[in-house]
């Protein structure tokens, strides 16, 4: 009997972990309904090396999302900074903390909506200055 009860739980659990990811809608609405509100670092704002630089943004859409992607990047494209949340909802909201190690003067934070499992996604970015 406690053997019947341990596979059922197993199975239960393998089936849950299964579906637990899975889109939420066949239907797609396109991603130009998805709105990302950057409120920090602000356009041309300059931080000095060694600065904390708060990334404070807001993202919402018509459907569920899966996750948002931050990246700052120089000018030659080169990533100094990536992290991403795995989330689901129809609203994020973004605070992240940098610290300012780049040499390079100007940089650009790349904040990115991911709709769907699909990859279908939305990017805004800022462009922020660095002084050594």
């Amino acid at each position: 009997m406690n053997v019947r009860i341990g596979l059922i739980t197993l199975i239960s659990g393998m089936f849950l972990g299964l579906v637990s990811c899975q889109k939420q809608q066949t239907t797609v609405a396109p991603t130009d309904d998805v709105n990302i509100t950057i409120t920090a670092p602000k356009e041309g704002q300059t931080f000095k090396q060694g600065d904390i630089v708060n990334i404070a943004a807001e993202v919402s859409y018509t459907g569920q999302m899966h996750g948002y992607i931050i990246k700052i990047k120089d000018v030659e494209g080169s990533i100094v900074y990536e992290t991403e949340g795995h989330k689901h909802g129809d609203n994020f909201v973004i605070n992240e903390e940098w610290t300012n190690n780049s040499t390079t003067a100007n940089l650009t934070l790349e904040v990115t909506a991911v709709v769907n499992h699909d990859q279908q996604q939305k990017t805004t970015t800022v462009g922020f200055k660095s002084q050594p």
